[in-house]
């Protein structure tokens, strides 16, 4: 019998062509992978960059705003200290006798009333001519005011300018500074004598425009810094330097700088610069950021790995024959250095809540939540214990650590709670405690769930929702000038009027409770007419906010009740209009418009508003004391008189805006347990009585 021989194998030639797309997919997927892992951690941070970069330049313009209305403030403060000047009989009566340099010398060395201007300004006279023929400074005596000179003797104006020494060969500038002219006014008539003041664009205003912006701040002409702030705590010097000669830039950021700046321009050839530091922006980033880099790694390694397994498949198809072939080859695998399990996540930064951030004890006080800060102090609920599990939320307003060694501070924060503590009426939140513990100074008012209108007209703004209705503002009138009656009307044990002004009524110092209730709060610059009260304010220094000053308060002259009822009209217009009465780009600007008054363009506005608001806005808005509603009692006769109605719509104003919060709130209160960190010593606690002997006495 014939044997027969095996034919030879033939591979299996389908199975192998369907190998080759896993491996060609395979190998992709590989690249892939290897191709995320080294470009999108680049890729993140370039973009976290560019976040924080765009955030940095959104705080940049507003710091530039900041630095620019501070820089106006200046001006005005100048323009103010001018004004105060020649209202001097004693300056004007020298001037009119046109006495020695030393005389002159010695007035605004020993003057009391100049003692607050005294460090920053230089004054100068004008008697003949428009060279100066007295000057505290030879540098100030040399600067350009024939302009001004000129504009202050034709009295259209009072004019304020920035003057500057350039050096005609270079251009550059050597010297400058804020300047104003004032004519003298001897014995009720003009003068051809003028009255020069300057303050000195220098390291000092820089420091004060800092402060301002919250940011370093320069001042350049292109050339050089003239001036510069000193560093920020905790924070680098400003490399003006390599910034200047970019003034025409919308902002400057050197690739080899972690600096960004943006340019102001303040006069002719004159920048003020504002810095920010992008490092700390930059290292948050790169925290916030981490979290995606893991998910890139992690998907780019189990990219890379799949994409192993499907090339390793494919190969295995394309060599594979038939059993009776040659042994498959074996393919040795090599994962990629870095895997998933060797990735360790970074841990995120988590900020701590209000609550966590800010307990702490004050005296018998445990703060439960910061709620703000002003000018002098800062604001928190609190909650006072007692025995039998005893407990009563309040607000303390505890004096700000830097204001604690200031005198005036002191005196106003301990005459505000003087004084409220002596006001006892329902539509006025009253003060029960003050004290002092260590260093820190703090009162205690009563805690009442809701919100200052101010808060309330922008959360209606901010969900697009209506003003508040007219109803609810006459309601909300009615029961402040009800408080300021009562305030306006005060008097001592003597009979004697006390004469008190709040000087500070706006949208945020009025109250609205969750129940409907309006309260005034915030007594920190009442003036009153007696000499014992510590912290009185002078004629010609400004306190308040200048959006709802009246035009008197604005130009520091002395202010009566009439004055309150102007900033409470200022306040109703803000609340129904949704915006300020005046508007300037800046605060200087603000300002001017404050102290000049409503003109026909604000009375136009007024006049489109609903009835009866636009009737009695017109009358209380006066430019002129003698044309407004005479007392409180007076406007109150007025309007129309308070139904129900009103009060239930705040009622559920308050509810729909801020009801999640206030529940909050007070659920944070209720919460709140006895400061168990380190407590003081009973010794430490030093608790001040209500009312001192210098206060005014007061009937109850």
């Amino acid at each position: 019998m014939s044997s027969m021989s095996k034919a030879p194998p033939t591979p299996n030639v389908p199975l192998r062509r369907a190998g080759i797309p896993y491996v060609v997919v395979g190998l992709s997927m590989v690249a892939a992978g290897a191709v995320a892992s080294w470009q999108g951690p680049a890729a993140i941070d370039a973009v976290a960059k560019l976040r924080a970069e765009r955030l940095m330049v959104s705080q940049l313009e507003h710091n530039a705003r900041q630095s620019k209305d501070a820089l106006g403030l200046a001006r005005a403060g100048l323009l103010l200290a001018a004004q105060n000047a020649v209202a001097n009989p004693r300056l004007m009566a020298a001037v009119e006798a046109r006495v020695d340099k030393p005389t002159f010398d010695d007035i605004f060395r020993t003057e009391l009333w100049w003692s607050p201007y005294r460090e920053e300004l230089t004054v100068g006279i004008v008697f003949d001519g428009e060279t100066l023929g007295y000057s505290q400074d030879p540098l100030v005596q040399a600067l350009p005011w024939v302009d001004l000179i000129r504009t202050a003797r034709e009295g259209l104006s009072t004019p304020t300018g920035i003057l500057k020494l350039v050096d005609p060969s270079t251009r550059r500038v050597t010297h400058a500074a804020l300047g104003v002219a004032v004519p003298a006014s001897l014995m009720g008539q003009r003068s051809t004598a003028v009255l020069v003041f300057a303050r000195k664009l220098n390291d000092e205003l820089c420091a004060q425009l800092s402060r301002a912006a919250a940011a370093p701040v320069a001042l350049s002409d292109g050339f050089r810094a003239i001036s510069r702030s000193a560093p920020l705590a905790n924070a680098k010097a400003f490399p003006i330097e390599m910034f200047i000669g970019k003034e025409q830039q919308e902002t400057v950021a050197p690739d080899a700088l972690p600096f960004v700046a943006r340019a102001v321009a303040v006069d002719q050839n004159l920048w003020l610069w504002v810095g920010a530091d992008l490092s700390t922006p930059l290292q948050i980033a790169a925290r916030e950021s981490a979290p995606t880099k893991l998910l890139v790694f992690g998907g780019a390694g189990m990219l890379a790995m799949l994409g192993v397994v499907l090339t390793a498949k494919g190969l295995r198809r394309v060599g594979k024959r038939k059993p009776s072939d040659a042994a498959p080859v074996a393919i040795a695998v090599t994962m990629p250095s870095t895997a998933i399990a060797d990735l360790h996540p970074i841990p995120q930064h988590t900020m701590p809540t209000a609550a966590s951030e800010y307990q702490g004890e004050l005296g018998r006080y445990t703060l439960v939540e910061r709620l703000g800060e002003g000018g002098m102090a800062e604001v928190f609920t609190a909650v006072s214990f007692g025995s039998g599990g005893f407990h009563r939320a309040f607000v303390v307003k505890r004096l700000r650590p830097e204001m604690r060694h200031s005198e005036e501070a002191l005196s106003q924060f301990i005459d505000e709670a003087n004084l409220a503590a002596s006001l006892v009426h329902p539509n006025i939140v009253p003060v029960f405690d003050f004290g002092q513990v260590g260093d820190d100074y703090y009162l205690a008012q009563e805690y009442v769930p809701g919100r200052d209108l101010g808060k309330i007209n922008r959360a209606l703004i901010a969900a697009g929702e209506r003003a508040l209705s007219v109803d609810v503002l006459l309601y909300i009138a009615h029961e402040i000038l009800s408080a300021l009656e009562y305030v306006h009307d005060r008097v001592d044990s003597d009979g004697q009027a006390l004469g008190m002004v709040h000087r500070d009524v706006s949208p945020e110092n009025i109250l609205i409770s969750e129940r409907g209730e309006v309260r005034l709060l915030d007594f920190g610059i009442v003036k009153a007419n007696h000499s014992n009260r510590v912290s009185r304010t002078e004629v010609g220094h400004l306190k308040g906010n200048i959006d709802f000053m009246s035009p008197e308060q604005a130009q520091g002259k002395s202010v009566d009740r009439r004055s309150d009822l102007f900033s409470l009209g200022l306040s109703l217009y803000k609340s129904i209009a949704c915006e300020t009465l005046y508007r300037g780009e800046s605060m200087y600007d603000r300002l001017l418009a404050a102290a000049t008054g409503p003109l026909d363009e604000h009375f136009k506005q007024i006049d489109a508003l609903p009835r009866p608001m636009n009737r009695l806005l017109r009358s209380v808005l006066a430019p002129q004391p003698s044309e407004r509603f005479e007392s409180a009692a007076a406007f109150r006769a007025a309007l129309p008189p308070p139904g129900p109605q009103p009060r239930q719509e705040l009622v559920a104003i308050l509810k729909h805006l801020f009801g999640e919060d206030l529940r909050a709130e007070q659920k944070r209160i209720a919460a709140a347990l006895p400061f168990s960190g380190p407590t003081r010593a009973p010794s430490g606690e030093v608790l001040l009585p209500i009312i001192t002997q210098s206060s005014p006495k007061v009937a109850v």
